[in-house]
């Protein structure tokens, strides 16, 4: 079964954001954006959940 992870954003215009994974392990994030004209370059991360 895979994991499920929950993304929240305080507000649209705030470039901060926080996950909660449901279980350990690493999860991969990819980072798109979107300004009103153009998308990112997609950024990916590596993200280590300990229990």
């Amino acid at each position: 079964t895979q994991s499920q992870l929950v993304l929240s954003v305080d507000d649209e215009d705030d470039a901060v954001l926080s996950i909660v994974p449901d279980r350990a392990g690493f999860y991969e994030l990819e980072l798109v954006v979107f300004d009103g004209e153009l998308w990112s370059t997609p950024t990916t991360i590596m993200v280590q959940a300990h229990d």
